[in-house]
């Protein structure tokens, strides 16, 4: 197999690396393990998904069928894993929810907020654990607007309402709780966070979290990781303790304003970000290591050639990054230049010893991916 050396950027004070991609080196044969893709695509205003065939070294689509169908994009979604969470709205006054498992391709729908009768009504965020549903909306009456949270049983056949003091804006579940991220639109424009208790649905704790909070995420130990532009808090969930980790200027990860992430087993954290400069590219794909607090940035122009860049692949914007744990590979996908319906995923090996492994093009813009 022939692979290009990379040259990456890290955020530790540093940029080092091999040679630039036009320099080619020979490595020895390699027997990767197989794995199934779901790639799904934005394309026309609709979600599609690809199976993809892959191995370390020979990516391929799968012309076989799945049963996740085309849909309109969803207003909110929520991901754990190889399952997936979305809500749709269906009606002027309803929606449906649905969850769908990409390890065994089954899903569960059902509607949602035909017992509101309310037209005025905005989904804020979702998110699910393994026997219950979460769904944050806000309800304007004639007065003032009513936040909730409405906790559903599997299926959607039982639910309960529990009402909030300010809108959620996302939701994240450890602990066997619920994290709730508000933002104070009407007085102070901070964030909060509200916590329920899981077993009994009652709020438990509210704290305040300052201005500028771009994402909460689960890290693999279970910590709460709060991401704001120039640092991020690490929260116990069960004492609510917190560690703050400070970036010095220039180097921040950026990874709190990513639109998709994905852990591997290690904790190291894969996704899309600006560059700081050293890239054309309006977002480059990027790993954060939460145990040494590194960042190692993947800039196009040091792994792949003007050509490949420009007319090969004809690379525009990164669109997503995932990861094949089996194989040890990088997932990027990226939109076309000029194109709204034409995309490809690069695969690449990351740190510590990176290499650019091959393409596939697809019909569509590359917008997450499922391995197993």
């Amino acid at each position: 197999m022939k692979t290009y050396r990379i040259i990456y950027a890290v955020l530790a004070l540093a940029i080092f690396g091999c040679s630039k991609s036009d320099s080619i080196e020979d490595t020895p044969e390699e027997v990767g393990a197989s794995a199934d893709y779901t790639l799904l695509l934005s394309s026309n205003g609709l979600l599609k998904a690809q199976p993809l065939n892959a191995t370390a070294e020979v990516l391929t689509i799968n012309p076989g069928e799945i049963p996740f169908t085309d849909r309109v994009m969803p207003q909110s979604t929520f991901k754990t894993g190889l399952v997936l969470s979305m809500y749709q709205k269906t009606t002027v006054c309803g929606g449906e929810f649905t969850k769908y498992n990409f390890n065994d391709h089954t899903s569960t729908s059902f509607e949602v907020f035909a017992d509101l009768g309310s037209c005025d009504l905005n989904v804020t965020a979702i998110a699910h654990s393994e026997t219950s549903n979460f769904i944050a909306y806000s309800v304007d009456t004639d007065e003032e607007v009513d936040h909730f949270v409405r906790v559903l049983d599997a299926t959607g056949s039982s639910f309960v309402d529990v009402e909030l003091t300010k809108a959620a804006i996302q939701l994240a579940i450890t602990n066997n709780r619920l994290f709730i991220l508000n933002k104070d639109e009407e007085v102070t424009g901070e964030h909060g966070m509200t916590v329920m208790d899981l077993n009994s649905n009652g709020l438990i704790h509210d704290m305040n979290l300052g201005y500028d909070v771009g994402k909460i995420l689960v890290g693999k130990d279970g910590n709460l990781l709060i991401g704001y532009d120039t640092l991020h808090t690490v929260m116990n969930p069960q004492t609510f303790e917190v560690q703050y980790v400070n970036y010095q200027s220039g180097l921040e990860p950026k990874f709190a304003t990513s639109n998709t992430t994905q852990f591997d087993a290690t904790g190291k954290l894969y996704y899309e970000r600006p560059p700081t400069g050293e890239s054309a590219h309006a977002n480059i794909p990027a790993i954060y290591d939460f145990l040494t607090n590194v960042a190692y940035l993947y800039i196009y122009e040091n792994f792949l050639t003007e050509e490949q860049i420009d007319f090969e692949y004809e690379i525009e914007d990164t669109t997503m990054v995932g990861f094949d744990e089996k194989n040890g590979l990088m997932l990027i996908g990226y939109r076309k230049a000029g194109s709204t319906t034409k995309g490809g995923v690069l695969r690449v090996k990351p740190v510590p010893d990176p290499a650019f492994v091959d393409n596939i093009n697809v019909d569509g813009i590359p917008y997450d991916i499922y391995v197993k």
